[in-house]
């Protein structure tokens, strides 16, 4: 459990301690990094998409969302640019002070915050830097995927919206690409709960609608393509040295074995008699091992009782795909490796990688 102390004395009232329990996990899928996108209500605007933001200085609003909004308060000019981590700059059209709510009534925070209007796209709506934080009194966790803050009946808390913020990640990172892309979201992910939503603030801003059909849609980009463990190259395997390959049976020419080519002459004759002596050992297909004892060979998998079920979406499979799997599948039963169970619920999508030779 972590805890924070938020001393609001300044503001004549005592806040109790904000902190962050096992249960703030709940709908949370790790191991994750993903950003903290939470839904705010801003001058009576449901925008479900801000990024909260701990290293801007200024809280903005792009122009793609403003256009949208329903707003009639006035807008000051601003000449000050502003300034990315590489020192690039880009001039606001403009400020605004507009009222924001975030949370759950009763534990739900009214203010009046500034916010910049950018000219520029975005996948989010807008961006909660340090100045909403510090007038919200709030904490924030990455690992919770959460933020929290002293209200006048408790702490609120407000859970972030882990599916759409890899959907923002994702176009974000195809941003600069002259092609359009819209991302579908296939991970069973929970919503987040609503937040602040009354009859009074109205609907949500919709800034883009994903298309049923049509050359976008054909190009729309699943969620778990998005994998930091994936490196998006090549990988450059080889054997440390040539290999030598013999045949062991005069009568079937396919069963052969590899030898070193740098081996002196005497180690390499010695140790293909050696493995001619010993070809029990080697197995070319499942039928070759039937009858070993699972004392000598058996995987298993090492399951964490205490960890929380989570339910896999079905993934559909192409006819090659589904027919090479079937096979697969077909020989490990056939040769006792594994049986078949019935869990209609808790079963993971299987994962196919191709081999050097293509199958």
């Amino acid at each position: 459990m972590t805890s924070y102390i938020v001393n609001q004395s300044a503001r004549g009232k005592v806040s109790p301690p904000i902190t962050f329990t096992q249960e703030d996990t709940i709908g949370v899928h790790y191991a994750h990094c993903d950003g903290l996108v939470i839904r705010t209500v801003v001058a009576h605007n449901g925008l479900k998409r801000m990024l909260v933001d701990n290293g801007s200085s200024v809280n903005i609003l792009f122009g793609t969302t403003f256009d949208k909004m329903k707003v009639d308060h006035e807008l000051t000019p601003i000449s000050s640019p502003l300034y990315g981590f590489t020192r690039n700059s880009i001039i606001p059209w403009a400020k605004i002070t507009l009222t924001i709510e975030i949370g759950v009534e009763p534990q739900i925070a009214r203010h009046f915050m500034e916010f910049l209007i950018v000219d520029n796209r975005s996948a989010y709506y807008g961006v909660l830097g340090r100045p909403a934080l510090k007038e919200l009194w709030a904490v924030t966790s990455i690992h919770y995927l959460c933020m929290k803050f002293p209200t006048e009946n408790g702490i609120a808390t407000v859970h972030g919206d882990q599916r759409g913020a890899r959907e923002c990640y994702l176009n974000s990172l195809r941003k600069a690409e002259t092609r359009t892309y819209v991302i579908f979201a296939d991970v069973d992910m929970d919503d987040p709960p609503e937040q602040g939503i009354t009859p009074e603030q109205g609907e949500d801003v919709l800034i883009t609608k994903a298309p049923e059909k049509g050359p976008i849609a054909e190009e729309a980009i699943s969620l778990e393509e998005l994998d930091p463990r994936v490196i998006d190259c090549e990988p450059q395997t080889a054997p440390m040295e040539e290999l030598e390959t013999y045949p062991t049976n005069p009568i079937d020419p396919t069963k052969r074995l590899h030898v070193g080519s740098n081996l002196p002459h005497e180690m390499k004759e010695k140790l293909k008699i050696f493995q001619c002596k010993n070809l029990n050992v080697f197995s070319r297909k499942h039928g070759d091992m039937i009858g070993v004892d699972s004392k000598v060979s058996c995987n298993h998998l090492n399951i964490d009782l205490e960890a929380m079920a989570h339910r896999q979406k079905r993934r559909a499979l192409n006819p090659e795909i589904y027919e090479a799997l079937k096979d697969k599948i077909k020989k490990l039963i056939d040769n006792g490796f594994i049986r078949e169970s019935l869990y209609p619920k808790w079963v993971s999508n299987p994962v196919l990688v191709k081999k050097h030779n293509g199958k």
